[in-house]
């Protein structure tokens, strides 16, 4: 989501925002949030809210769009091959999660919003945009396939984390990710 104005007091804005919104989803439901609340946690007026948002889920899709932006999966999917350095960014991406922003993964799983996180995600690592069209650089579209499909993978991964409690380490998941990425989809004879 671009900001409609970049000023500071913009940026401050919807930051404060978009921090009340997933702070409300940490203690309850989305579905009974309301922009009045999320007003008055921010410490608001209603007018400022809709001077920059239309309603609540364009301020879920900005909190998404932020947190895609903060943790940038694309540079793994640029990282060369050795399996060394692809596990040294999975590795900062559990850690990510794990120490900064436990919360907000907290408050998007526990409100059913994996899926849209996912395909926040996906959006990011798919810059070529639609699946039914003629495929002119057969290298650059089975790139594309292979980085939505890893970002899938670790995204799975890292709910499965979340539901186990963070068992593991962020070293031990990323080993984990690495190992089942570096398999081939398939096997020849």
């Amino acid at each position: 989501m671009k900001l409609r104005h970049p000023s500071e007091r913009a940026v401050e804005q919807h930051r404060r925002i978009r921090e009340s919104l997933l702070q409300l989803m940490g203690e309850g439901d989305y579905g009974q949030i309301s922009v009045m609340a999320i007003c008055g946690r921010a410490g608001i007026p209603r007018r400022t809210f809709y001077y920059y948002y239309d309603n609540k889920d364009q301020v879920l899709d900005g909190l998404l769009e932020w947190i895609v932006q903060e943790c940038n999966l694309e540079s793994m999917f640029d990282a060369d091959r050795d399996p060394k350095n692809i596990e040294f960014y999975f590795s900062r991406f559990f850690r990510f999660w794990k120490d900064s922003h436990r919360g907000a993964l907290d408050a998007l799983l526990k409100n059913g919003f994996g899926s849209r996180l996912m395909l926040q995600y996906q959006n990011w690592v798919l810059t070529e945009g639609e699946w039914l069209r003629p495929v002119e650089d057969l290298q650059l579209e089975l790139r594309t396939i292979g980085s939505k499909l890893a970002t899938a993978c670790v995204l799975h991964a890292l709910f499965y984390w979340w539901e186990c409690g963070f068992r593991q380490t962020p070293e031990e998941m990323a080993s984990f990710v690495t190992q089942i990425l570096s398999q081939p989809l398939y096997r020849t004879r």
